[in-house]
């Protein structure tokens, strides 16, 4: 579980926050809302770097390397079932994504891009009512390569720090939680947080299955608050917080081994041209 990140310095991680190349730096643009711009984008970068690759410099191979790593995050797209690497809810096409639970409302101009971008606000749905939303839109299979769930979210200042957790359904009803919930600040900014998947990183709070079980067999995912030791309902929570741009992600090595094989092409290609 990794703590919130602010967002004025992300990190490229898995297939969000992605990297546009502007005056030198790389900057942040969300590929699941912004597809057609990062599709041409990407190609732009790669094409105009293609000249300089065949001249043999190995500098211009770095923004060639990286728009196609984009141009794959943005193609590998989670339009719901399995649960495999890419976007999952981007919100930008004004409805809930399936996300229920509490109150959710898609909040136009909110987001962490400011005007024309969407996020989701949830709120508690009653004095009573579990600080909670989930989506059984993604269900079926956790694929091998995901590691973890990412997600946005803002909470208000003055709300109070809350400790978010993800928990995860199988259809026989068993859940497994996040062992160790994230701390989200109340600050009102933006930040990035991580849930893992793995079993090491999970407690099962409810039901007798396996973990194996869960891994083929997801019937939701939720993220809810849930303070202190893991528990199989939550609690309430005051306020309301905002979520954007949630995404599946591999581990760190899979973007790797995807950028050594770019590499070892381009090397190919180098010895051809010089023989």
């Amino acid at each position: 579980m990794s703590p919130g990140k602010p967002l004025e310095k992300p990190e490229l991680h898995g297939s969000g926050p992605v990297y546009r190349l502007e005056s030198g730096r790389f900057k942040p643009a969300v590929c699941a809302r912004q597809k057609n711009w990062c599709h041409a984008s990407a190609l732009r970068i790669m094409f105009a770097s293609l000249p300089d690759l065949r001249k043999g410099s190995s500098m211009r191979f770095i923004p060639a390397a990286a728009s196609l790593l984009i141009l794959v995050s943005c193609m590998t797209s989670n339009s719901f079932g399995d649960l495999v690497w890419g976007p999952i809810s981007n919100f930008q096409d004004g409805t809930v994504q399936g996300w229920a639970g509490g109150t959710v409302v898609n909040v136009a101009n909110s987001g962490p891009l400011g005007a024309g971008d969407h996020s989701l606000r949830l709120s508690n749905g009653g004095v009573a009512s579990r600080f909670a939303m989930f989506n059984t839109g993604v269900n079926g299979a956790i694929h091998a390569a995901v590691t973890e769930i990412v997600s946005d979210i803002l909470r208000p200042p003055g709300e109070g720090s809350a400790e978010i957790r993800l928990v995860m359904f199988d259809t026989a009803g068993t859940r497994w939680t996040s062992t160790v919930a994230a701390n989200v600040i109340d600050n009102g900014l933006w930040n990035r947080y991580s849930f893992s998947v793995l079993e090491a990183d999970l407690t099962r709070v409810a039901g007798t299955g396996t973990y194996a079980a869960l891994s083929t067999s997801l019937e939701r995912i939720m993220f809810r608050y849930d303070p202190g030791i893991p528990t199989d309902s939550g609690l309430p929570l005051n306020g309301s917080m905002n979520f954007d741009n949630i995404a599946a992600v591999p581990e760190p090595s899979s973007a790797c081994l995807l950028a050594f094989g770019v590499l070892s092409m381009a090397a190919g290609w180098r010895r051809q041209r010089a023989i």
